[in-house]
């Protein structure tokens, strides 16, 4: 994978957030320190995130989907084919939605595909538009 030198700070940023998203789920507040038996699975943890739908998603859920997002982002950075800067990436459930505009089909297809290569990606849900 070969980067050009203006993109490292954006893509160490989006690897910061993915990281830092990843491990909110296992941070014990009260001791300072990891901890698996103060922490809440996914369906015990408390929800704070009301889907349009009605439905609801934990914490660590919500962490997941974040770190995907972010994971996401980076690879399009990374790629020499993708514009990331007019992809929007959103992630509910491993459900990655990709919405914005791309300047042709070879385009959107690479973003597509990183995607769903990306980890822990159930389905890709593509809303881009071509303009080229």
């Amino acid at each position: 994978m070969n980067l050009d030198r203006k993109q490292l700070p954006t893509l160490a940023l989006v690897a910061a957030v993915a990281l830092s998203a990843a491990g909110c789920a296992t941070w014990d507040r009260m001791t300072g320190r990891t901890s698996s038996s103060n922490v809440a699975s996914n369906d015990q943890a408390i929800s704070t995130t009301t889907e349009p739908t009605g439905t609801h998603r934990s914490l660590g859920r919500t962490a997941e989907d974040d770190a995907i997002t972010a994971k996401v982002k980076a690879a399009f950075i990374a790629d020499k084919t993708v514009k990331a800067h007019n992809i929007d990436v959103d992630t509910n459930r491993g459900v990655v939605t990709l919405t914005g505009t791309v300047s042709s089909a070879a385009e959107r297809d690479q973003a597509i595909a990183i995607a769903n290569r990306t980890s822990g990606v159930n389905e890709v849900r593509d809303q881009l538009k071509v303009t080229g």
